[in-house]
């Protein structure tokens, strides 16, 4: 039986209201094999020449039956195999998908000849595809993580962050499952998703003045941390040095963190939905570098706003 991890997503940043407005419930995660998913096109994880190989493209060739390689004869007669990056389209043989989307990833060669685009294009170019001929769910598996060494991590943020910009882009696409074969895989999207999925808009706030806003991404791990890069305003300089004179700082790497939020430095951050999320047990981390964002992160969330969350 197949393991499965169904995501929510999160909360529209984009919709210009102050309240926080949930999409509906778009992206899936199994564990298990993408050839028995039922979707309008699973994405198979092809090489350039079309003619099937190894790991997920064997599968898919296998369980499809002779229907899906004649198909894609047809397009190497039209245009000669496909580029990486790239994608087709054919129909899906045997399989209970309606089609198979064919892409080529990119071979990881220590990320010198633009793999991570080449990547990303992949998603993009087989979610446009399917748009184009009216799919509205499909299965995606973990392209380039296994022969062709992609590293896993990167591999997940990338087909994360290049699905959530291509699904707010567009109503067309109502379910997209990421089905993968290993734990590694499982792991690290799972771990993305929660991240940029389950995003809170709030507002860092110092003795009332507004030091810039966050989309609070939670982590479901259980250890309440709660993370986001922050978007300062000017007040947010009068601070700066306030913190590092105040409270434990490394120089070294310009971390600063705040262990208590008291009634006497009246630090605050606070959900657009008016949750307060108080006294942080393992206090609050700005991670300040020169000319790089501002990432903040809150550690040891109680436990009821925790649930506010995740009910």
């Amino acid at each position: 039986m197949s393991k499965s991890y169904y995501i929510r997503i999160g909360y529209n940043t984009d919709i210009a209201s102050n309240a926080m407005t949930t999409l509906h419930s778009i992206i899936e995660l199994h564990k298990g094999d993408i050839t028995k998913v039922t979707v309008d096109a699973v994405v198979n994880a092809a090489n350039t020449s079309l003619l099937g190989g190894g790991g997920v493209d064997g599968a898919i060739h296998r369980a499809g039956g002779q229907a899906i390689l004649d198909d894609c004869r047809k397009i190497i007669a039209k245009q000669g195999g496909c580029k990486v990056g790239e994608a087709v389209i054919t129909i899906a043989g045997k399989l209970p998908s309606k089609f198979v989307i064919h892409t080529v990833g990119p071979v990881w060669n220590g990320g010198q000849n633009d793999e991570r685009e080449k990547l990303a294009d992949c998603y993009r170019n087989s979610l446009q595809l399917a748009v184009d001929n009216n799919c509205k769910t499909i299965a995606f598996p973990n392209i380039s993580t296994g022969i062709y060494k992609f590293p896993k991590d990167e591999a997940a943020r990338i087909a994360v962050d290049t699905v959530l910009n291509f699904i707010h882009s567009t109503d067309k696409i109502e379910k997209l499952i990421f089905i993968c074969f290993d734990d590694d895989n499982f792991g690290y999207i799972k771990r993305q998703l929660n991240f940029k999925v389950f995003t809170i808009p709030s507002k860092l706030f110092a003795d009332n003045d507004l030091l810039g806003t966050v989309n609070i991404g939670l982590e479901d791990d259980g250890q309440g941390v709660l993370s986001g890069q922050l978007k300062p305003t000017e007040n947010y300089n009068k601070y700066r040095n306030f913190f590092r004179n105040t409270f434990l700082s490394d120089t070294t790497d310009s971390l600063i963190r705040i262990n208590n939020f008291t009634s006497e430095n009246k630090f605050k951050v606070v959900a657009d939905d008016g949750t307060e999320f108080k006294n942080p047990v393992a206090g609050l981390m700005i991670y300040d570098f020169e000319e790089e964002p501002i990432n903040v992160e809150l550690c040891g969330i109680d436990n009821a706003i925790w649930k506010h969350y995740f009910n």
